[in-house]
């Protein structure tokens, strides 16, 4: 008889979208990938009543969906996925902040320590 594991807890560690993840927003290709990601969902929301009226025509059957409610489910659609693209530019844009901060700050030191060196 093979003794019961103790199940894993769970570590949100493990669960980041950090380096090495498949949105990484410290990495240009991992915001691009969101922001495709964001424009496909803004893509299937935006035409999810013409799918579920064909599905339904599939089956024998009308679904008559209003219009009313078809544009507030593209506008729900709209809402939620611009924020995903917004945010993926946007943290394209603190990258290339970080990266330029980064170089000045090592040009800064790279400077003090020539000035030291010939200070003394």
């Amino acid at each position: 008889m093979t003794p019961i594991k103790p199940r894993k807890k769970w570590d949100p560690r493990n669960y980041n979208s950090g380096s090495g993840q498949i949105f990484d927003n410290d990495s240009y290709s991992g915001n691009i990938r969101f922001i495709v990601f964001s424009c496909l969902a803004m893509y299937v929301g935006w035409h999810f009543d013409e799918a579920a009226r064909w599905l339904w025509h599939q089956f024998g059957e009308v679904l008559v969906v209003s219009p009313a409610k078809e544009k507030w489910h593209r506008m729900v659609a709209i809402a939620l996925c611009a924020g995903g693209i917004i945010m993926g530019l946007l943290n394209m844009h603190m990258i290339f902040f970080k990266r330029r901060k980064k170089t000045k700050e090592t040009e800064i030191e790279q400077l003090r320590q020539l000035h030291d060196s010939h200070t003394e």
